[in-house]
């Protein structure tokens, strides 16, 4: 049986190295990094004395998927987000949120020296306040749209508004907890 096995997976191997087109090129995959720093809204919340301001930076590391023959960029990226809700308001709780997960982002426009870029992501998500000794653990979906800068050095700046909707489940309760926040980012891309 292993012998058959093998024979098959060196046949299929020598097959699949013929079958290919000698137009076909193999392309080392772009890696983009993008780093951001920006502030967060909580819009709406299910959750009582929480902050509702706060900054936030992340950072992703993403992976062309397309655009190499005359199509628009398409980039697959895992970011990590980090996010502090203060206020001076000592009544309300400090809140630390920390996410991370899949990013799939679509350039608008081909070609061009600035380009908008929509992006939608599904992230994992926990959240502590003060005080709290453990995590709250959810899912979260965001959708981002922004613009791109080029730089003479060729890099991008990048300036994006996002919104997101995360829900946290709890056994035994029909209605999960969630927040819903907005933001506006600034970052660069190199």
């Amino acid at each position: 049986m292993k012998y058959f096995l093998l024979t098959f997976v060196s046949l299929f191997f020598v097959i699949s190295l013929y079958a290919q087109d000698d137009s076909v090129k193999v392309r080392k995959i772009k890696r983009v990094i993008s780093a951001d720093i920006g502030g967060t809204l909580l819009w709406e919340n299910t959750y009582e004395n929480y902050s509702r301001q706060g900054l936030g930076s992340s950072l992703e590391f993403a992976y062309k998927v397309s655009g190499y023959k005359q199509n628009r960029n398409v980039y697959v990226g895992i970011p990590v987000s980090y996010n502090y809700f203060t206020s001076s308001d000592t009544s309300l709780y400090r809140v630390r949120n920390l996410n991370f997960g899949l990013t799939l982002r679509h350039d608008l426009f081909l070609n061009k020296k600035n380009i908008p870029f929509i992006a939608y992501h599904v992230l994992l998500n926990n959240i502590s306040r003060e005080g709290q000794t453990y995590f709250n653990a959810g899912l979260q979906g965001k959708i981002e749209i922004g613009y791109n800068f080029a730089t003479s050095e060729g890099g991008l700046i990048f300036a994006k508004i996002f919104s997101a909707y995360t829900f946290f489940s709890k056994p035994d309760i029909e209605s999960p907890d969630y927040i819903q926040d907005f933001g506006l980012k600034i970052g660069i891309r190199f």
